[in-house]
């Protein structure tokens, strides 16, 4: 969503000074927890306009959603934060809740329409209740570890708890475990009803990747669900890898690169299943040293992208050629490419091909 200084959002008038830009326009949290507190998002707002931007306000409809700035007038090229905290406490599962920001630009006074949301599980009251996923006779509070981010020289550890719900002793040993993951400690044993846990390391240089990374490690137990292999539990790390931007120099923040997309979303409407869809995104460098790409990547297989140059000067832009093949495809699509960059700010980017799929017309 893009407001045009002197231009409301729900107007037409005469575009009389530029524009700010959000990373996003629905902060989306994901799912989270009720007794887990708060959590914050980050919103990078750069200023495209040829004026200063003030902040005058900024509220959301609801009191659980609160706004903060880092700072409150913007010259042009300016990015700066816009954290986002959601108190899940009183929200009841799904929400969306409106965020409104008004600014002045130009003498103007100019509203931009925001959204939070998510998806809030209630805190549980019962064992049986924090416990909610099972495999086999094993039953995990959750079996996956998803932290936010991480930087390329961090080793972060973190525990996954879990309950037997057999009615014998079930016994743990470790499975397959990837490079990046190190068991620090198991327990080898749980009594029916007894909970027990895994502690474990992720080491991000030994992944030796960038951007959204997977993995999965399994422990081996003496579980007798026949059929299904509940024998061996399955258990998942996923984050985001980036430069280590806490050891930079004040001064290298203050001269670091900034990537600005000429929009994250394109749209092509419809087309016939089988149809190839092509669109390129243009990247500029805003920032006041040279701007490194590390990594481009895509949400599927059926979506590629090629990147013209992978170093861009200050104020040079490049494009980023997009790729996505419909055959077999039916119904609404959204795919995302994702570009993993040295800008401090906004060191992810998320490109979103949209549209819809028609079957082939009958011959």
């Amino acid at each position: 969503m893009v407001a045009l200084c002197g231009l409301s959002l729900a107007a037409s008038a005469q575009n009389k000074g530029g524009q700010l830009k959000f990373s996003e326009t629905t902060i989306d949290v994901g799912r989270i927890w009720e007794d887990r507190g708060k959590v914050t998002r980050d919103v990078i707002v750069t200023n495209l306009s040829e004026y200063d931007v003030n902040i005058l306000s900024s509220q959301a409809a609801k009191p659980s959603v609160t706004l903060k700035w880092d700072k409150t007038t913007l010259k042009k090229n300016d990015k700066i934060h816009l954290k986002v905290t959601v108190d899940p406490k009183g929200i009841n599962y799904s929400f969306r809740i409106p965020v409104t920001i008004v600014t002045l630009c130009n003498k103007d006074t100019v509203r931009y329409n925001l959204m939070a949301a998510g998806y809030v599980d209630p805190a549980p009251t019962t064992k049986e209740e924090a416990y909610t996923m099972q495999e086999g006779n094993l039953k995990y509070k959750d079996n996956s570890v998803t932290p936010a981010k991480m930087h390329r020289n961090e080793v972060r550890t973190d525990t996954i708890w879990f309950l037997n719900v057999w009615d014998s002793v079930m016994t743990f040993k470790p499975g397959n475990l990837p490079p990046a993951i190190k068991i620090v400690y198991l327990t080898k044993e749980l009594k029916p009803q007894q909970e027990g846990f895994v502690v474990f390391s992720y080491s991000a240089a030994v992944k030796n990747d960038w951007g959204p990374v997977f993995d999965q490690f399994t422990l081996i137990t003496n579980d007798p669900i026949p059929n299904d292999h509940h024998n061996t539990k399955k258990f998942y790390f996923v984050t985001d890898i980036y430069d280590d931007f806490g050891s930079w120099s004040k001064e290298q923040l203050l001269n670091a690169p900034h990537v600005l997309i000429d929009t994250e979303e394109y749209n092509f409407g419809q087309c016939i299943m089988g149809d190839v869809i092509t669109h390129d995104f243009v990247l500029t460098n805003i920032g006041k040293s040279p701007l490194v790409v590390h990594k481009v990547k895509t949400s599927c297989g059926c979506t590629t992208s090629d990147l013209e140059k992978d170093t861009i000067a200050p104020g040079e832009s490049t494009k980023i050629k997009a790729r996505f093949s419909t055959y077999n495809k039916h119904g609404g699509q959204a795919k995302e490419i994702f570009l993993i960059t040295n800008d401090p700010d906004q060191p992810k980017v998320t490109m979103r091909i949209m549209g819809h799929v028609l079957d082939k017309p009958k011959q």
